[in-house]
């Protein structure tokens, strides 16, 4: 997309964030909508491991690589356990996914 005199506009970075039920899906999906209609493709990253689907889709989608279940075992081992678990367990989930944001 060029800007007046011809050179090319810098991109548009939207980071849309808010409580649960704010309407962040609803937006997204709507200015996504819309940025299609104008022939201008948009981006779209999700970053939300929990959120169970998605109305538009996701260049990059965090949960091909995060998965939310997983997570929610290793967390709820964390409170259960005691110190030694718990250190280990940390190491477990810190390089588990250490290892799943380096190798995607």
């Amino acid at each position: 997309m060029a800007a007046a005199g011809g050179t090319a506009a810098a991109p548009v970075c939207v980071l849309v964030l808010g409580m649960a039920g704010s309407g962040k899906t609803t937006f997204v999906q709507c200015l996504a909508a819309h940025l299609h209609g104008q022939r201008c493709p948009p981006y779209v990253i999700n970053l939300d491991p929990a959120v169970h689907e998605l109305p538009f889709p996701a260049n990059i989608d965090i949960r091909d690589t995060v998965k939310y279940k997983e997570v929610m075992k290793h967390v709820l081992l964390l409170f259960q356990s005691g110190d030694e678990v718990y250190r280990k367990a940390t190491k477990r989930i810190q390089v588990s996914i250490f290892h799943q944001v380096l190798f995607f």
